[in-house]
């Protein structure tokens, strides 16, 4: 997965495989140099540059050389009109608290507040299930109390997110997909 931002600024852009985390900035200036290798005539904003090289990082135009576990070399070949061009995307490893900041906590926190939806729909399946009792006297049988199942990844995320204890939790419950 990736993500990225670009302005007049420069751009940056971030990778992860779901179990590190690796990123690259570069300023207008080195985009702007990187663009005169292309062709002497280009002048473009730095933004419309660096949207024209995400954009097709988006489209899955990319060969990804990864160095190791620290550097990933994603390799981007297009063509603006008739001129080719290449860009290299050069990707450091990040330490593992921005991974657990862009990561593993907004999946933590979207788990507990998909949980918490999911609670607030059990109780109402369960309000609408009485009703249908009391109108129902007779067919009783038919309507089923829905069963309710014990999990400890809940319970996890809520106390991260409650108690504020990252790290404690993600090292006891989280675990990387072995790689394929």
């Amino acid at each position: 997965m990736c993500k990225w931002s670009g302005d007049e600024r420069g751009y940056w852009v971030v990778l992860t495989n779901g179990c590190a985390l690796w990123g690259e900035a570069r300023s207008a200036s080195s985009i702007q140099d990187k663009a005169e290798e292309w062709a002497p005539c280009i002048e473009a904003e730095v933004q419309k540059l660096s949207n024209l090289v995400l954009q097709d990082l988006s489209q899955m135009n990319v060969k990804a050389h990864w160095q190791g576990r620290e550097q990933v070399v994603l390799h981007v070949s297009s063509t603006l009109r008739d001129l080719a061009y290449r860009w290299e995307f050069d990707l450091k490893r990040l330490c593992d608290e921005l991974f657990q900041q862009h990561w593993v906590l907004p999946l933590m926190v979207q788990m507990h507040s998909l949980s918490q939806r999911v609670r607030q729909l059990t109780a109402e399946v369960e309000v609408k299930a009485r009703q249908l009792k009391d109108l129902l006297p007779d067919n009783s049988k038919l309507v089923k109390s829905p069963k309710k199942k014990e999990v400890r990844l809940d319970k996890s995320v809520e106390a991260v997110v409650v108690g504020g204890e990252p790290g404690v939790c993600c090292k006891t419950t989280w675990s990387p997909l072995p790689p394929s």
